[in-house]
């Protein structure tokens, strides 16, 4: 694994943090009126999902180096406390676990399983990983119900608006390919009746429409014989 490929799901993270931090919960207080202690956007779970989504179990260890980073950027080092310890390996192992949960019982939705990427189902495991990382964390640290909720709408309401934000790029980027398929089929086409003197279905055309005409002709000319030579008939052959 390249470097650069190493240190994307760490700056990702960080970025998805920075973003809830300065962005969504400025906003968020202001639109509610009151401060609440949790986002309801929390875009670094989106990061963690993804993360395990293309990696597996690798990414726990690509993470890793950005959790520990934001979380010190955060709450500094009196905030590596061991209900932090927990949180934070929860958060890590949690995600790539639920994937492999759904894989032993049949539903394999790891990227590597996948012809075309279906954010669906990778939305749907997030949303399970969030609700048992909150449900682990509030067990061993036995934090308040309603700041448990509070996180796991956050989790579920980033990672809805990054799956919705990957499937819209992706519809696009589909549209523009079948354009650009359109566009050169016609061109090829164009090119071909070019090349062609008059065209392959226009002479097919013309060779059909010529041999209606020979059939028509040879029909009159058998009908205008019978007429002449039938005993029945009034006319006579001159």
């Amino acid at each position: 694994m390249r470097t650069v490929e190493f240190c994307i799901p760490s700056l990702a993270y960080i970025f998805g943090l920075l973003l809830t931090i300065h962005i969504v919960q400025p906003v968020q207080d202001w639109a509610l009126g009151v401060e609440i202690f949790g986002s309801l956007l929390f875009f670094p779970h989106a990061v963690r999902v993804l993360t395990a989504w293309l990696y597996g179990w690798k990414s726990i260890f690509l993470l890793m180096p950005g959790v520990v980073l934001g979380h010190y950027m955060i709450l500094g080092l009196p905030g590596f406390t061991s209900g932090a310890a927990i949180g934070i390996i929860a958060g890590l192992v949690i995600v790539p676990l639920t994937f492999e949960c759904f894989k032993r019982c049949g539903f394999d939705f790891f990227a590597t399983a996948m012809h075309v990427p279906k954010f669906i189902p990778v939305f749907l495991v997030g949303s399970f990983a969030s609700i048992f990382n909150a449900a682990i964390f509030n067990g061993f640290t036995g934090g308040q119900s309603f700041a448990t909720l509070i996180f796991v709408i956050g989790d579920i309401g980033g990672l809805f608006v990054v799956c919705l934000f990957l499937m819209l790029i992706m519809r696009r980027q589909r549209t523009a390919a079948d354009s650009q398929r359109g566009v050169a089929a016609s061109a090829y086409l164009a090119q071909h009746n070019r090349a062609t003197p008059r065209g392959a279905l226009t002479g097919a055309r013309e060779r059909f429409t010529r041999l209606r005409l020979k059939t028509s002709l040879r029909g009159s000319h058998y009908n205008q014989t019978s007429c002449y030579t039938h005993p029945d008939h009034r006319l006579q052959r001159p």
